[in-house]
């Protein structure tokens, strides 16, 4: 018999062998296996004689929930799926049976006309309902034991076919479809619970080979786990803070390595495993995976944007109404980006915001809320700026948006409304102001051109706050200038009449410093500071709250 085992055994392994299919690791496995179950066969219990083997005959050992019974060769590690062409169970079957599981014996289907018995008045059929359990709350739970045999019509309960001690209706077969209460009897017997218990402890450790083969599996795949634990937090460190990531070159120990490979270099300082994965895979080129290059970091951050966008719409989803902004601005590239905000009101009250012709911006709004999956109908407000484009009461964005969800009502963005009112009604409309802020901008100017003015205009004097530059879009930027102005009015009008008689300054810049001083010696230039500080202290506040 232990012959015949050997030479079925060798039979399945012999093909995997020539097809470089099993390790030499796998070979010897399978030959600690087969000793085991020689030993097992001779019943002499002697296990000092497997010296190391021990804790594989612990995994392996057969169950006692079920007899001896002689093993048989089994070729190529086959079992039909039919429960009912199995015949004679070796350990080997089981085995095999175990690692697979009940499902691959199902054979589930949406009828059964295999299973048709006569009861003389009518046709019974076996039916998914059986195969299902109904709790008494309702809930229904498959009854994954239960395997049905197609060429037979019956079903068996998988677990005390492969290892029950007694034979019963359901290891032989069951089709009385007439009294389908016996199934739940047979549930609840202890010969089932005894069966399910061993199969559950068998199915932990069955198989050598393969066991092994999953442990090694894991192993690897909770390593690369821990690599890209690191990997993203760094890159959420970076992101959230609007870091940059990559440098001059991609070169572990570089110091122009860029922010990214730099904090990782710094966390494996005090983290050994990260260590010793830069010293195994950092320096191995193109075509090793290591998780470290720019590519997996460039997907990762595609990844997690997608997250955040999904998180976003499910938000939006959820508060069912929400309005939109969008605007779009050069970047340093001079490539135009479109930006959109959405704004809803949660559960709770608060204001949730996250993060060139109009209809060609109307046609990018409504891609990117079906992208998002959101109910267009639903948009019941829209706010941009004061661009033709944008706001254009026929061409632009608004109008083009209202043409398609009549309800979606337009609010000019009152910020840059405010904005348009500096801009448009006063300075563009009053002389007198417009010289004022080219006075306010001429200081700067003049102020910031070197380094060595800068100094000596400002640190070496009483100045409380450092002039600022005006900005073209942003009209309430004039608030800090003319703030710095009249805070150091007197300070900054001595330094610059020392600057227009320092002799070892450059003519020019004497005689601007000069015509400096003579405007700052006007009395409307003093009014107009003061005047405008606490105008455009009001304008500022507003402009922030809105």
């Amino acid at each position: 018999m232990r012959e015949r085992e050997r030479s079925g055994l060798w039979k399945c392994t012999g093909g995997a062998e020539k097809q470089n299919y099993c390790s030499g690791f796998q070979v010897q496995t399978l030959e600690i296996w087969l000793k085991v179950h020689e030993n097992a066969l001779q019943g002499d219990g002697d296990e000092e004689d497997l010296g190391e083997d021990e804790d594989v005959r612990d995994v392996v050992n057969e169950d006692t929930s079920r007899p001896d019974v002689p093993l048989k060769p089994v070729d190529h590690f086959t079992l039909s799926t039919d429960p009912e062409l199995w015949g004679d169970l070796t350990e080997l079957m089981i085995e095999l049976a175990i690692s697979k599981g009940s499902a691959a014996y199902h054979n589930r289907a949406a009828k059964y006309p295999a299973s048709a018995q006569d009861t003389g008045m009518k046709k019974r059929f076996l039916t998914n309902d059986l195969l299902q359990c109904h709790l008494p709350n309702k809930q229904v739970v498959s009854r994954d034991w239960l395997i049905y045999s197609p060429s037979a019509g019956m079903v068996y309960c998988f677990a005390c076919k492969l290892l029950s001690l007694q034979q019963n209706a359901f290891t032989s077969g069951y089709a009385d479809w007439k009294h389908p209460e016996r199934v739940s009897a047979h549930e609840k017997s202890a010969s089932h619970r005894e069966s399910m218990l061993a199969f559950l402890r068998r199915s932990r450790n069955v198989g050598t080979v393969d066991a092994l083969l999953r442990q090694q599996r894991d192993d690897e795949a909770k390593y690369w786990r821990e690599v890209l634990q690191r990997v993203v937090a760094v890159i959420k460190f970076l992101s959230v803070r609007g870091l940059a990531f990559r440098g001059e070159d991609e070169l572990l120990g570089s110091l122009r390595n860029g922010n990214y490979l730099g904090l990782l270099e710094l966390i494996a300082e005090f983290d050994p495993f990260l260590k010793e994965h830069l010293e195994k895979y950092g320096q191995k080129g193109r075509g090793t995976t290591s998780y470290l290059s720019s590519t997996v970091c460039d997907e990762l951050i595609c990844l997690m944007g997608e997250k955040v966008k999904r998180r976003i719409a499910s938000e939006l989803q959820h508060a069912k109404y929400f309005s939109i902004i969008t605007d779009s601005t050069p970047n340093m590239s001079h490539t135009d980006q479109l930006t959109f905000i959405f704004r809803c009101v949660s559960d709770e009250g608060e204001v949730v915001e996250r993060t060139h012709t109009g209809e060609s911006l109307a046609d990018c709004v409504v891609k990117m809320i079906n992208d998002l999956e959101l109910d267009l109908s639903n948009c019941r407000g829209q706010s941009y700026d004061n661009a033709s484009n944008m706001s254009g009461k026929y061409n632009g964005l608004q109008a083009h948006l209202k043409k398609r969800i009549p309800l979606i009502h337009y609010v000019p963005c009152a910020a840059h409304s405010l904005n348009l009112v500096g801009v448009n009604s006063i300075e563009d409309s009053c002389p007198h102001a417009r010289n004022f802020f080219d006075l306010l901008q001429s200081l700067y100017v003049f102020c910031a051109k070197s380094t060595h003015r800068w100094d000596k205009i400002f640190h070496n004097t009483d100045v409380i706050r450092a002039l600022k530059p005006l900005s073209n879009t942003r009209w309430t930027c004039r608030a800090d200038s003319t703030k710095a102005l009249k805070e150091n009015y007197k300070a900054i009008r001595e330094a610059l009449g020392r600057f227009s008689i320092d002799p070892e300054e450059k003519g020019d810049a004497r005689r601007e410093a000069r015509s400096l001083c003579t405007q700052l010696d006007k009395l409307e230039t003093a009014v107009m500071t003061n005047v405008w500080d606490s105008i455009l202290t009001r304008f500022k506040a507003t402009t922030e709250t809105l």
